[in-house]
This record gives C-alpha cells, sequence and structure tokens, in this order.
C-alpha cells in the first residue's frame, strides 16, 4: 500500500512537469490551422443532447472540439503515467480513475470527471460483464 501511493504521487509530481512543459509551449503563438481529429459531426451530436446547446456556431463547436482533444489527450497521458507507476504498459481502469483522482484540484482539473467516476466504473463493469456473456 505505502508502495502504491509513492507510485501515485511519482505520477502526479510527472503529471505536473509535464503540465508546466505545456504550458511554457501554450505561450508561443500559435499557427496552425489543422482540423480537428474528432468527428466534428459526433460532437455535433453530443452537444445537442443538451438541452441549452441545440444551436451553435461552426466556430464554437470546432473550440469545442479541439477541447475535447485536449481533454482526451491529457487523461490518457495522465492514465498512462499512473500504469507505468504502477509497473504495467497497459492502461486500466484503475489507472483511468487514479489520474482523474490525482487531477482533481489541481491545474490538470478533472473535477467534472471525479464527480461521475462512480457513473463511469458501472458502465465500465456492465460492458465487461457484457462481453464476457458474448
Amino acid at each position: 500500500e505505502e508502495e502504491k501511493k509513492l507510485a501515485i504521487e511519482t505520477a502526479i509530481a510527472n503529471m505536473a512537469e509535464g503540465v508546466a512543459e505545456e504550458k511554457d509551449d501554450s505561450e508561443k503563438p500559435q499557427t496552425s490551422t489543422a482540423a480537428p481529429t474528432l468527428p466534428i459531426s459526433v460532437v455535433k451530436r453530443i452537444v445537442a443532447r443538451d438541452p441549452d446547446g441545440k444551436r451553435i456556431s461552426g466556430d464554437a463547436l470546432t473550440a469545442i472540439t479541439f477541447a475535447t482533444e485536449l481533454i482526451l489527450e491529457t487523461l490518457a497521458t495522465s492514465s498512462s503515467r499512473m500504469a507505468a507507476a504502477n509497473g504495467r504498459r497497459n492502461m486500466k481502469m484503475e489507472d483511468v480513475l487514479d489520474a482523474v483522482a490525482a487531477g482533481r484540484g489541481t491545474s490538470l482539473g478533472f473535477q467534472f470527471l471525479h464527480e461521475n467516476a462512480g457513473h463511469v466504473r458501472r458502465v465500465a463493469g456492465a460492458l465487461a460483464t457484457k462481453r464476457a456473456e458474448a
């Protein structure tokens, strides 16, 4: 237990270093006009689920798509670091949840994910059970 706690603290420190490095890069002027990787149509359907978000401009939709990509990238990187801290190369659900918990209250800002972690765990468990039965 103490060893795991130390590994998680090390991973948190590494995440903080990564965020600091990203902030240094973000201060440089961005000239990229690349399109988002995520399909904008998928993000538009997700936004449309919100009763207040039915109408959205193209620029706002692109901004939300880029923000979504950034959140996913940050969460994947943090989860990967948690897996490495636990001596694994493959990420598991526990690594994602540990990354969310570690990022809560920090500049990583995973508070909104932490509040829904129980739901994520239940859905992932149900999917795993369904796959095992198939």
